[in-house]
């Protein structure tokens, strides 16, 4: 980008309607001096951003370089309009190009309008290169922050393969904490890997975890696209890159207590079906004072599987629950098939 010195020195000496043109002609590319490297790369549009952005620039010249852009912006659209646009797409492309990448940084407030109807018409052109909506939905994102234009982005940029990552983060920049963006970024996966959709949600998922600063969304997202098996293969051959790696092995550590917990369920069902020699004894401990005065009530309940070899040992657990600073009583339940001395030690202490 040249410097603003520069693109005031481009147009010094110029009338108003001369320097109209040279805007014109700087977006449409035809004139391709360069005012600062010296060499032709640069880009020729750029001193224009410059002159727009310049809060000292003459209101007269200022409103003469809007008016460039303009000029150049009708020639687009009598484009569009022709009925045989396809055939010159070549020669308008970086027209388009330069023309929204004008709007995209200098953020001037008089073209809002006339970007988003440069944009339904190209929605409308089903032979419209994916460049040209890119540069224009682009340039319109610095305009439609606010929840007014949330509909806009969903149903019609969101919905577009083309443009779907621009809509995203459109939504993602107006409610960053908002339910729908973590149903967003699943659908997006899916249409990524079984539609070929040319986004890349896993670095959407990362840039929304850090617009939220909340790492778990990360991870409740990849949790619920592992449900489906067939999706979940495909990403994890998507997901190869250093920075995302690191994901699988988080997810395993979430997933390891859970794991953990099936694993107790099943062997206390399997130890209950072994052998009756495993009872069951329901506790329940009842106004427990003692705890602190934030507890005046505590109610526990537990489910312990004793072996009748070991089953004396309840005779101390009763005594030590009974301690009378807990006020505590115990209740015996559900017993199955008792022997004598199973009984008799009940009775103990």
């Amino acid at each position: 980008m040249i410097s603003v010195e520069r693109a005031l020195n481009s147009i010094r000496g110029k009338s108003v309607e001369e320097v109209r043109e040279f805007a014109r002609k700087r977006i449409l590319g035809t004139d391709i001096a360069s005012f600062g490297s010296g060499h032709s790369t640069e880009p020729s549009e750029d001193v224009v951003i410059q002159l727009l952005g310049n809060p000292e620039l003459d209101a007269e010249k200022r409103e003469a370089v809007v008016e460039g852009w303009m000029d150049v912006y009708r020639e687009v659209r009598e484009w569009l309009d022709d009925f045989d646009y396809v055939e010159d797409i070549k020669k308008w492309k970086d027209v388009v190009v330069n023309l929204c990448r004008v709007v995209d940084i200098a953020e001037t407030p008089e073209f809002k309008k006339y970007v988003k109807r440069l944009i339904t018409e190209l929605l409308d052109e089903e032979s419209c290169p994916g460049e040209l909506l890119g540069a224009a939905v682009k340039a319109y994102m610095a305009y439609a922050q606010d929840e007014k234009s949330i509909r806009f982005w969903e149903d019609e940029i969101l919905a577009n393969k083309d443009v779907a990552a621009y809509g995203f983060n459109a939504l993602l920049d107006i409610d960053a904490g908002h339910p729908r963006i973590e149903k967003k970024l699943c659908e997006l996966w899916r249409l990524q890997l079984e539609e070929n959709w040319p986004v890349n949600t896993a670095f959407l998922l990362r840039r929304a975890a850090r617009v939220r600063d909340e790492t778990a969304l990360i991870y409740r997202v990849l949790q619920e696209l592992k449900k489906d098996d067939s999706l979940w293969e495909k990403i994890e051959e998507e997901l190869k890159q250093p920075w995302s790696q690191q994901w699988f092995k988080k997810l395993a550590e979430l997933e390891q207590p859970r794991h953990k917990a099936v694993h107790k369920k099943e062997r206390e069902k399997e130890i209950t079906g072994e052998s009756k020699a495993y009872l069951d004894l329901g506790v329940e401990l009842e106004d427990i004072e003692s705890i602190g005065p934030s507890f005046d009530k505590f109610y526990f309940k537990g489910i312990m599987h004793i072996d009748i070899s070991d089953i004396y040992k309840y005779s101390s657990l009763k005594r030590t629950v009974k301690d009378s600073s807990y006020r505590t009583k115990v209740k015996l339940k559900h017993f199955q098939k008792i022997p004598e001395e199973i009984e008799h030690a009940s009775k103990v202490g």
